[in-house]
């Protein structure tokens, strides 16, 4: 009995041994900047160094252009803004200011740039509209403001999916979305690019607090290679991270049985019904420049009553793993 009860820790890792090792796979959370450097003459310049600064963390990183002229960052955090400057010796430095970045863009900014000395600054700020040439998906975003602005039923930002072009609302079971004409389990749920599709029903299976979410991207047609899970929508949530300032939310959403209307056929008489939604979110800084935090709440009271009245109480904590500055 005792040899028994010493290998039995063994034993449970027999499944695991017999499964292997598996590849995880996540998606794309990250935007790209690149871009071309050339002097008055449209000569390509060479060793000019670019600086990308996200201005809510302090968080910089570094490039160098090419004997192309030819800089990229690869993978930079989305959010910002960024501030993109480019500096090279005889000439004048040239930023960018404002630069907003979503999931998975790919941003081109060129510079021409003047001679003169580098303490010399010819600034120019990022359009609010930015045309995107270099990717050929279809997508539409919706930043937090617009999230939390929107009527949202139960709170699901995932509700959002229909006001992207080409989608419609399903009348089969699953009572989700068709995006295209594509049947609706074809669709695709991210949260910071890991994959919460529920497996039987193919529906979301994680829906974060909406006051956590920074971007809801939608991505309708001409998927890349990246998203070969699914034919219909890939609908990605993005979540708040932590900045160098300390903010966050804080909501309650209240209703109860004498604010409803009683049902056609109900013959005056309302069904009970209470429910209370409340939480909020905190973020700030750990180390200023280099680790931050951001915490979610999420506590809520529905009560439906059918039969017999009971009170239920889901409560769940949800935290996001610290954001750090990239290593040198």
């Amino acid at each position: 009995m005792k040899l028994l009860k010493l290998s039995f820790p063994a034993l449970l890792l027999i499944p695991m041994l017999l499964c292997g090792p598996q590849v995880a796979v996540g998606q794309n959370v990250y935007a790209t900047v690149h871009g071309t450097v050339t002097d008055a003459s449209g000569a390509l310049v060479p060793g000019a160094t670019v600086t990308a600064l996200n201005t809510s963390t302090g968080i910089t990183s570094q490039a160098v252009t090419d004997s192309k002229g030819y800089y990229v960052f690869a993978q930079l955090q989305t959010g910002g803004p960024y501030t993109i400057s480019i500096e090279k010796s005889g000439f004048q430095t040239f930023k960018t200011t404002d630069l907003s970045l979503a999931s998975n863009d790919n941003r081109e900014i060129s510079a021409k740039l003047a001679v003169g000395a580098g303490s010399q600054t010819i600034q120019v700020e990022a359009s609010s509209v930015q045309v995107e040439t270099s990717d050929t998906q279809l997508k539409t975003d919706i930043n937090s403001s617009e999230i939390v602005s929107l009527p949202l039923l139960a709170r699901n930002a995932v509700a959002l999916q229909k006001t992207a072009p080409g989608v419609v609302e399903a009348s089969d079971r699953f009572g989700t979305f068709s995006t295209n004409g594509s049947q609706t389990p074809q669709n695709g749920f991210l949260v910071d690019g890991v994959d919460v599709n529920d497996g039987p029903l193919q529906t979301a299976g994680v829906t974060p607090n909406p006051d956590a979410i920074g971007e809801l991207n939608i991505i309708t047609s001409t998927l890349n290679p990246e998203y070969n899970r699914n034919s219909g929508a890939i609908v990605s949530e993005e979540l708040k991270t932590g900045t160098n300032r300390f903010h966050g939310s804080g909501f309650w959403f209240y209703r109860d049985t004498f604010l409803d209307n009683p049902y056609y056929f109900s013959g005056g008489k309302r069904p009970p019904y209470h429910q209370n939604l409340y939480g909020g979110t905190l973020g700030g800084p750990v180390l200023k420049d280099k680790l931050f935090f951001f915490l979610i709440r999420d506590t809520g009271m529905p009560y439906r009553a059918l039969t017999t009245p009971r009170c239920r109480m889901r409560t769940s904590w949800q935290a996001i793993s610290p954001t750090t500055s990239p290593t040198a």
